[in-house]
């Protein structure tokens, strides 16, 4: 469970560095990023919620509006938009190493019990059933 926590930690760390881009980028035109508690607000509800397109729609219409060029335009889509699933994409990656580390420490540690599939292969080897029964 360590490795979860680790693992946690990084994504609510990364998630808020995205935030604060977020903020530094959009904060003066965008009033749902003008300060760092309501980007972090948003990012957290975007990453939740699964409102990316959405937030990116309204951030996109409010740049364009303000006639902001594609220099402008381009990050702060990535940022709203693009990182959050690349983030996403990265960080559970890394959840499914950890899973799939875990998984061959206990296969690991039981490879010399005997397995279901074990019993099966004597069951019908000896014509038995597991509950010693004969079949028909």
């Amino acid at each position: 469970w360590y490795d979860l926590v680790i693992f946690m930690g990084i994504y609510v760390w990364i998630s808020w560095c995205m935030a604060v881009l977020m903020h530094l980028l959009t904060g003066a035109y965008f009033d749902r990023t003008s300060t760092l508690g309501d980007s972090i607000y948003l990012l957290t509800e975007s990453n939740v919620a699964g409102m990316q397109g959405e937030v990116a729609q309204n951030v996109m219409e409010v740049m364009e509006m303000t006639g902001s060029s594609l220099f402008v335009l381009a990050p702060i889509y990535m940022v709203v938009y693009g990182l959050p699933v690349l983030l996403s994409w990265v960080m559970f990656s890394f959840l499914f190493a950890i899973i799939g580390d875990a998984f061959n420490d206990v296969k690991e540690g039981f490879k010399d019990t005997p397995m279901l599939w074990h019993d099966i292969e004597i069951a019908l080897r000896t014509n038995h059933t597991p509950y010693g029964r004969r079949y028909r």
